[in-house]
This record gives C-alpha cells, structure tokens and sequence, in this order.
C-alpha cells in the first residue's frame, strides 16, 4: 500500500490538527514546561485520541447505522467539529481546571501529591498575580527598585529572558514609606540583572 499525499494529509488532519488545537490554546494561559521537538507530536497524538476518546460512541454510531450516507452535510459538520471546534472548548476546559487547581484538589483528596504543571516558580507567581501586587525587585548590584506591577506591567514568559516591566515605580524615605513620583515613571528591567523579588504588603492606604 503506497502513502499519498491524500493519506498524510487525512493523518495529520486527523491525528495531529486537534492535539495542536488543544496544545495552543492550554499555552495561551499556562506556561507549561518545554517540549523536546521529538515529543511534540506524541504529545499532539495523545491530545488526539483523548478528543476522539470522548466522541468515540458518536462515531460509532455514526458509521453503525450508515448515517453518513444518509446525512453527509450533517457527516461533514461533525466532523469539522471533531477536528476544530470541539479541541478548542477541551483546551478551554483544561485551561479552567488548572487556574481554579481542579485536578490537583482531586488529587489531594486521594493523598496524592501530583508535580506541579507549572515549569518555574516565576511564571507561577506572575501569572496569579491577577489584581497587581507591590514589588521590591533587588538587582545583582544591590540597588532596590521599589513598583507596582498591575495590569500595565509585563513580565516575560520566556526561558531565555526573565525581563519585567513595572507600570509604576516610587521611592522610599527614610521610614520606609512609598512615594509615589510625579510625573509618574515606569521602568523596563532586564532579566541578567534581577537578584530577587520581593513582594510588599501595602493597603490602599497607603498610597
């Protein structure tokens, strides 16, 4: 049996397209661990066959009473379902489970202790830092810089380059209180130079 362009395309729409759907959107909200190129495809496989393990009886059903004979727009339809909408609504679900910790709560109830999907500690922090939080960010020279990383602020996901944007900077007095500059700065820090991060407790108070 000779392998057509037809086939690998059918392979790949079928068996790679959905695991690639699934696989981009779980990225889009969490920072997951890198991949070995070998493994990207075994990892888009299983993606696959979970979506098609979930509509497994459907289309049993669907090829059992010739249905696709019968109905081949409606064939055609759930199809392009399978292979495009539906691995997008399984992402989401994925994505849900993780920020709301479903999975690893299952878990802990059965006295497991699962490893945590999340490849960094920095990437964990910054991405539940949903409503802003005060930072001291200690530089490799022992200067301090004193901000507020809220919505306007960045910092970069990449394993590369840990760099970090703050939307807002102050200076401390001599009792330690935050003030607030004027006009206001923000301030673009590079990764290499980060020492530690210290996150600071302030009430809006304070400002």
């Amino acid at each position: 049996m000779s392998i057509t362009n037809y086939t690998v395309l059918m392979i790949v729409l079928l068996f790679i397209v959905p695991g690639f759907i699934i696989d981009f959107i779980r990225r889009k909200f969490i920072s997951l661990k890198d991949t070995r190129t070998e493994f990207v495809y075994i990892q888009f496989l299983i993606y696959s066959c979970f979506n098609y393990g979930v509509w497994a009886f459907p289309i049993y059903y669907l090829y059992k009473n010739d249905f696709q004979t019968q109905h081949p727009m409606l064939t055609f339809l759930f199809w392009i379902s399978i292979m495009f909408v539906f691995p997008i609504v399984f992402g989401l679900i994925s994505v849900i489970v993780h920020q709301y910790s479903l999975m690893k709560k299952f878990y802990n109830k059965l006295g497991l202790n699962p490893i945590h999907p999340t490849a960094v500690s920095w990437d964990y922090v910054f991405n539940n830092k949903k409503e802003g939080a005060y930072v001291t960010i200690h530089l490799k020279d022992n200067q301090p810089i004193s901000g507020y990383f809220g919505s306007r602020s960045f910092a970069s996901s990449l394993s590369s380059e840990r760099d970090i944007f703050l939307e807002k900077i102050y200076e401390l007095d001599e009792d330690g209180n935050w003030i607030e500059l004027t006009p206001l700065r923000s301030i673009w820090i590079k990764g290499d130079e980060i020492k530690a991060i210290e996150y600071v407790e302030r009430s809006e108070t304070e400002e």
